[in-house]
């Protein structure tokens, strides 16, 4: 399952919140924190969590439970995604 979103947090990082975008692309979870400029991607193998079923509301709860618990790794490709949500945020 492909499913690409963003959200808002709406924890106290600046005055518009959290931001943060989020795909599932080919088995691989990558989010940009695009306030606080945290990057990352999820094996959706890792920490027996079965993305496949998840809605759009539990797959950002998944994605904040990695996110919170560092349950990531940095990768050039989160990196490019930050960069590429960074600039979709300002237009």
């Amino acid at each position: 399952m492909n499913i690409e979103t963003w959200f808002n947090t709406n924890r106290q990082y600046s005055d518009e919140g959290q931001i943060v975008h989020a795909k599932n692309e080919d088995g691989v979870i990558t989010f940009a924190d695009v306030t606080r400029n945290v990057y990352g991607q999820i094996n959706q193998d890792d920490y027996a969590t079965d993305w496949s079923i998840a809605s759009a509301s539990v797959f950002q709860a998944l994605v904040m439970k990695h996110y919170d618990r560092n349950w990531f790794y940095p990768s050039i490709e989160a990196y490019h995604y930050l960069l590429y949500c960074q600039t979709k945020e300002e237009i």
